[in-house]
């Protein structure tokens, strides 16, 4: 039960104290000064705060009240503080004679009667009441009821109201564990806290509303509802507020939901029933809510008796290893294989991994797993090397549970180096769907560990909804594209061409693609012909025991069937073979958004061979083959030196550049282009280059406007002004410094604590503050709302700079204080124009405030 507010006055308070009081989690309760309020205040005085008075109630009931209130033991305790108007120092006075605790003016700021009431409460009794009450009603780190206390007021709220209809939710936030393992308990107190803050949120707008901790990051809530559309709307609701936490974690709510049927059953089972339901969408992206029916027990049993097994099946070591060949149809032979496990139990015999792995997944185990894979595929090629044996590398996979893992890279190395294993003998296997999910911290993982010598590959390359940008963002070694992709298509032949394609532009890209899920001669037929040099799949061999593969792999030479060896000469990429896919490759390149061409390199003349449809829409299509030097000549004079120079150092190096040039578009304006270039291969003498083209014609205006924004500052801009870049990134912190030292003194710190630290040594002294939000220890969320509570800092201005572009997280910053709020990656002149913007602003402020102050002081005088 909250604690109330009473507030005793004849007249109506103000909406604003009344959202502060639910806001601090009390109820208010409005009564006048006259008997009824203190039979009321007799009755409840135990779940009293505070006692706020109201001068402006007759002075005969407002003396009566004092009297009572002093001669009353229960009310002695409660914290009386008293409001009023315009009111003189002597009623100030009497009024703290007669027994008020505190006396304010209701003019004062809100924030400070807020604070005057907080004391009060601190003072009292009431705070050792109330840790009593919270030892035995209220959880410790949520501070919201326990599964007691919260199972005794759902049993009363449905009893008392029997016309209403009930749902009981159970919210569970998956792989929980993981976040205290990986950022530490601190962080996995603070998720705690805020879904807490959440279901207060929530209640506090609805009349049957009743919420609990049910320990474990699980969370129960009971509501009254009249259309089960409300149910999926607070579903919906609830997970898009849990994503938006600010944490580089995946935080995903399942949700499962009873409805209240039968009115006498127990709310234990209550529970148990949203709980099931709660299991059955875990590992569900798509929703995550999910409803109870009886169907799901049986599901759960079986699941059960997995989770009940698997911590004993993995110290009795029923987890083995499996091998999967793969091969290299250019020397027919063995090339690698891929590591899989099976589990074999004593009972059931081999259970499938597509039985116990998504369970893993969902409940976290698969972490211990996938080190015990890696641990003993690191333990095998230990024994390969200490034999002497022909070797060959393999690959084990990383489920997308482990990229959450900040350490990976860390972990993955001191295998390969507790057994001395050539990083080019293990290779790692992601799947391009925990890169849709998670793509910035999946780049930042494969980056590591591309770093470390090892070989990558993306599995199920194809499969999602974003391959291409997979493809433009990432370096990986190899592509995996299962056979299925050809079988999906409804239109004959369409998944062979963008097969083809993609085998092409793989090679383009010095990437190799491995087909898995080879199965019948015309699948490996068609795959020769299109130049696929890897293969995986049935057709050859099926997953087999490590001891299998070692004597039939390893020990003795197996090629492929003698009828599928190729005869002929190893097929290389000519300019024809370039050109006869083209209608493929269109295709392939219309669902690339930027502009994106192919060019001729001869060593004088640059020539346009092929473009996607962004490009003809951007420069329309006079650059085509067929209009000899039209490329060069719609760039304006002064710039083609730079584009000459720019292609003929790439047909050098056989790398990448980037260069930017003007030139004119399809409708005669000038637009200003940044290309980015890539080396394909070099055909006689001329050298095919692949670009990606970005109109960047409005961040060059913003430049030149910027040029003359600091002209016109710069006479009247203080030489003093100071910024604080608080990151824990040093690159950032670099880029960001960068770009104000030439105009302003510029401080960094790598932590909030340290940037706090800086701002009260300089008492005042710092300008403006750039602050990222996602920081070890203190992050930016608890460093603004600190600083806003600090009286001399707090008008210091904030101007976020993140990755996190989600609409919540920027509301939220900007509700508690920050001045504006910019993304990463930076664009420099938009960043030193935002800044200006708002050391314009608070410079503006100042200003006003002292010419009113002024005029102030002028008038008084």
């Amino acid at each position: 039960m909250r604690k109330k507010v009473f507030i005793i006055t004849d007249r109506e308070p103000g909406s604003s104290i009344l959202k502060l009081i639910r806001a601090d989690g009390f109820e208010p309760v409005q009564t006048a000064c006259d008997l009824e309020a203190v039979q009321r205040l007799s009755a409840e005085s135990r779940n009293v705060a505070v006692i706020i008075l109201d001068l402006a109630v007759p002075a005969a009931a407002a003396a009566d009240f004092f009297s009572v209130y002093r001669d009353t033991p229960d009310f002695r305790r409660i914290p009386l503080m008293v409001v009023a108007g315009g009111a003189s120092m002597a009623a100030e006075q009497r009024c703290l004679e007669l027994g008020a605790w505190d006396f304010v003016s209701r003019r004062r700021p809100q924030a400070v009667i807020r604070r005057r009431i907080t004391n009060m409460i601190r003072h009292s009794t009431l705070p050792f009441v109330e840790t009593l009450e919270q030892m035995s009603e209220f959880a410790p780190v949520s501070c919201i009821y326990n599964k007691q206390r919260f199972f005794a007021a759902v049993r009363g709220m449905i009893g008392e109201n029997p016309k209403r209809r009930f749902a009981f939710f159970c919210l569970d936030l998956e792989k929980f564990r993981l976040i205290n393992s990986f950022f530490g308990q601190p962080e996995g107190d603070r998720v705690i806290r805020f879904i807490a803050q959440l279901l207060r949120e929530f209640s506090s707008g609805r009349e049957l509303f009743t919420y609990g901790d049910m320990g474990a990051a699980v969370f129960a809530f009971c509501m009254a509802f009249d259309d089960r559309r409300e149910l999926t709307d607070m579903a919906c609701q609830m997970n898009e507020l849990v994503h938006g936490y600010p944490l580089a974690f995946d935080m995903t709510p399942a949700i499962g939901i009873t409805i209240v049927e039968d009115r006498s059953k127990e709310i234990s089972r209550l529970l148990d029933e949203a709980s099931l339901a709660c299991e059955q969408c875990k590992g569900n992206y798509l929703r995550p809510y999910e409803f109870y029916d009886q169907t799901m027990e049986e599901k759960v049993v079986r699941e059960q008796k997995i989770v009940n097994n698997m911590e004993t099946a993995l110290a009795n070591g029923e987890f083995v290893l499996y091998l999967q060949p793969k091969y290299d149809l250019t020397t027919n032979m063995v090339d690698g294989a891929e590591v899989l496990v099976r589990w074999l139990d004593k009972e059931r015999g081999i259970v499938k991994p597509d039985d116990f792995i998504p369970i893993f997944e969902r409940n976290g185990f698969i972490t211990k797993l996938d080190y015990y894979v890696w641990e003993h595929t690191c333990m095998m090629l230990r024994r390969w090397l200490d034999s002497g044996r022909k070797i060959c590398p393999v690959s084990v996979n990383i489920s997308r549970v482990n990229l959450y893992n900040p350490k990976l890279a860390d972990v993955i190395c001191g295998l390969v180096s507790r057994y001395s294993i050539p990083v080019e003998l293990l290779q790692l296997e992601l799947t391009e769907s925990a890169y849709a999910n998670i793509p910035e911290l999946m780049k930042t993982t494969m980056k590591q560990l591309r770093a470390k010598g090892f070989k990558l590959l993306m599995d199920d390359f194809g499969s999602g909804y974003s391959s291409l940008n997979v493809l433009k963002d990432i370096v990986v070694d190899v592509l995996k594209i299962d056979m299925k992709f050809l079988s999906s298509c409804d239109t004959p032949g369409r998944g062979e061409n963008i097969l083809d394609s993609i085998l092409r532009m793989a090679k383009w890209l010095d990437t190799q693609v491995l087909v898995e899920g080879v199965e019948t001669p015309d699948q490996v037929t068609f795959l020769r012909n299109i130049g696929c040099e890897y293969v995986q799949g049935y057709y050859f061999a099926k997953p087999m025991p490590m001891e299998e593969f070692e004597k039939n792999m390893i020990d003795s030479d197996v090629a492929v069937p003698e009828s599928l060896r190729r005869t002929e000469a190893p097929v290389e990429i000519s300019s024809d073979m370039i050109w006869s896919a083209a209608s493929q490759l269109e295709k392939l390149f219309s669902n690339v958004m930027q502009a994106v061409a192919l060019y001729e390199f001869d060593g004088f003349n640059i020539e346009v061979l092929r473009v996607n449809d962004a490009y003809t829409r951007a420069f329309g299509g006079s650059d085509l083959r067929g209009a000899p030097g039209s490329f060069m000549r719609n760039i304006l004079p002064e710039d083609r030196l730079v584009v000459s120079k720019t292609f003929a150092s790439l047909a050098d190096a056989r790398g990448a550049e980037e260069c930017e040039f003007r030139r004119v578009s399809s409708g005669g304006s000038v637009v200003w282009v940044h290309a980015i270039l890539k080396y394909v291969k070099t055909i006689a003498t001329k050298t095919i280059v692949l670009a990606s083209l970005y109109d960047v014609t409005p961040q060059k205006q913003i430049e030149r406007e910027l040029q003359n924004y600091r002209s016109a500052i710069a006479a009247s801009k203080r030489s003093d002004t100071c910024l604080l870049v608080i990151d824990d990134s040093e690159v950032d912190r670099a880029i960001l410094s960068g770009i104000f030292k030439e105009e302003y003194t510029v401080l960094e710190a790598d932590s909030c604590e340290k940037g706090f630290e800086m701002l009260r040594a300089r008492q005042g002294g710092v300008d403006l503050v750039l602050l990222d939000l996602m920081m070890p220890g203190m992050d930016g969320v608890t460093f603004l709302r600190e600083l806003r509570n600090d009286a001399v800092l707090s008008e210091t201005p904030v101007v976020v700079a993140t990755v996190d572009a989600s609409p919540n997280m920027q509301n939220r910053m900007l509700k508690i204080g920050a001045k504006d709020y910019i993304l990463k990656p930076f664009v420099p002149a938009v960043v030193f124009r935002r800044v200006c913007n708002v050391l314009e602003s608070a410079r503006r402020l100042g200003e006003s405030l002292l010419s009113a102050e002024v005029k102030k002081q002028t008038e008084s005088n």
